[in-house]
């Protein structure tokens, strides 16, 4: 705790101010002048109290005397230990420049458009949760120096031809670049942190303990090696975009084939430094699965899982079905079987919606791509680290079918119509690659099972083929098969919610961590 120098009360970093105040006189205080004691004797180091989630083995820490009582990664409302360490210094730190309210008002404004969230999610008392978390990160400093001779080349019409002339840019490349910043926290996932940059490193300052008074701070456990190749990868691409951009004439580069350029010299880390960077932090916990919501604390931009209420999906896609049904039986007259070929289609798109899913769990569950858990867990980086994270939503299954229907309609009409059979077949087909490839997934992910929902799928695929090969006069056959898909879609569309909401939200952080508990709800 920093007294203050009047009356020996609490100082809190105070956002709006950018200055220590005291919670009693609300003098305020500069922060660079008050100094612990023994944060003054070890220079490098400051001592910190570690708190210590006892259901997930999370840690945070912080140079207040309070206890905490709220573990932020696993969301579990429990007396969390403590122990007093001497953490380092952070060369750099961002302080906070976005309020609580601030933040909170902009969370609320992103799930303005969450039509389907949980009505948890928009609860005030939970929105009031909002922890002030600062993030570890890497910085660094990459420099690229020496000759370059780039292949480009330049094309204009003559008459009849087209005559394309090639050129060598050659110069002298001096750079160098700091401000390519990766979180340095496992806990912290990849897809999250990536999502809330950038920040705007003009506002970074020299450390100091009392920044953190108020708040809450990660320890950076990622080694500072793992990033190497992100950031040395993204200055040489940045360099290049500039070339590109700094010729005029009509002159092209082929970007995408570095490995033909004559001379190109390879980007090199100068420096690596360590800062802090300033997040508000939210977690929502159902069961043995975790959803957060962040803040960027600086520029206030959010970034949430967001899973969805099952009872408001279902309403929701009742109410746009029914003008689509409206809409379609004014405009179109349906035979019993392109009702069939219809329904055979969704069922498909359904199918292959359940799939991708499914791909998307895999990802999900063993953080595929997460350089700071693979070091964690490994000790070293696995896979390359994907930079572009694929973003669902929550009505994907219905406005895939929407676009299918008003898009494509006159396509089916007319293949169902000349080909019924072979559309038939060729969706069945198409049915059985969607359920081998997802059993191949699925198998590999703990507590998955085999997909349910598209074995019926392929039983009422098969039994529509059946249906149309045979071409039964009475039409009883056709809406008995058109009965048998649209079972198979509901199932389907229950998968879809619940694979979709396993997608929104992660297993508890830190079971692998000595002192987590699997089994903790």
């Amino acid at each position: 705790m920093y007294q203050c120098p009047d009356c020996g009360g609490n100082l809190k970093y105070d956002i709006p101010s950018q200055m220590l105040s005291c919670v009693y006189c609300n003098a305020k205080v500069n922060p660079y002048s008050v100094v612990k004691e023994v944060d003054a004797q070890q220079n490098e180091f400051f001592e910190a109290k570690v708190f210590s989630c006892p259901q997930c083995g999370g840690e945070v820490y912080s140079v207040d005397n309070e206890a905490a009582s709220f573990c932020s990664y696993c969301g579990a409302s429990a007396i969390l230990t403590e122990r007093i360490s001497n953490e380092k210094c952070p060369n750099h730190i961002i302080p906070f420049k976005i309020t609580k309210e601030d933040c909170k008002k902009a969370y609320k404004k992103a799930l303005g458009k969450a039509y389907f969230a949980p009505k948890e999610l928009k609860d005030p008392n939970y929105i009031d949760s909002f922890r002030g978390i600062y993030m570890p990160y890497w910085n660094y400093c990459v420099t690229q120096n020496g000759e370059v001779n780039i292949p480009a080349h330049k094309s204009h019409r003559s008459g009849d031809y087209i005559i394309t002339d090639h050129f060598d840019l050659k110069g002298h490349l001096t750079s160098r670049f700091a401000g390519d910043v990766h979180d340095a926290s496992a806990n912290f996932y990849d897809e999250i942190s990536e999502a809330l940059a950038p920040y705007d490193m003009s506002d970074s300052v020299d450390f100091t303990p009392s920044f953190l008074s108020g708040f809450y701070a990660d320890a950076a456990d990622v080694h500072e090696s793992m990033y190497e190749d992100e950031a040395t990868e993204f200055t040489e691409k940045s360099n290049l975009n500039r070339i590109c951009e700094g010729f005029s004439g009509g002159y092209s580069i082929e970007k995408e084939q570095k490995r033909e350029f004559k001379q190109w010299p390879n980007a090199e880390v100068e420096n690596i430094k360590s800062a802090m960077f300033p997040v508000w932090f939210l977690s929502y916990r159902n069961k043995d699965r975790v959803a957060y919501a962040a803040v960027n604390g600086q520029t206030g931009k959010v970034v949430a899982d967001m899973p969805i209420s099952p009872l408001k999906y279902i309403i929701g896609s009742l109410l746009l079905a029914l003008p689509i049904f409206i809409i379609l039986n004014f405009f179109a007259v349906f035979t019993p079987s392109i009702l069939l070929g219809i329904c055979s289609v969704i069922l498909a798109i359904t199918a292959i919606i359940c799939n991708s899913e499914i791909k998307a769990i895999f990802k999900k569950e063993y953080n595929v791509g997460d350089i700071g858990i693979e070091w964690k867990q490994f000790g070293r980086k696995i896979s390359k680290n994907n930079k572009k994270s694929k973003k669902n939503s929550s009505g994907a299954s219905i406005l895939t079918i929407v676009i299918t229907l008003f898009v494509f309609m006159p396509f089916i009409f007319a293949l169902l119509s000349k080909l019924p059979f072979i559309v038939h077949a060729v969706i069945a087909v198409i049915m059985i690659c969607v359920f081998c490839s997802s059993v191949n997934q699925q198998m590999k992910i703990e507590n998955m099972g085999i997909p349910v929902g598209l074995i019926f799928s392929i039983i009422a695929s098969l039994a529509s083929t059946m249906i149309s090969f045979t071409n039964p006069v009475s039409d009883i056959w056709y809406y008995s098969g058109v009965i048998i898909i649209l079972f198979a879609i509901l199932i389907n569309f229950i998968f879809i919610i619940k694979n979709y909401n396993r997608i929104a939200m992660r297993r508890l952080p830190q079971f692998d961590k000595k002192g987590g508990d699997d089994r903790a709800y």
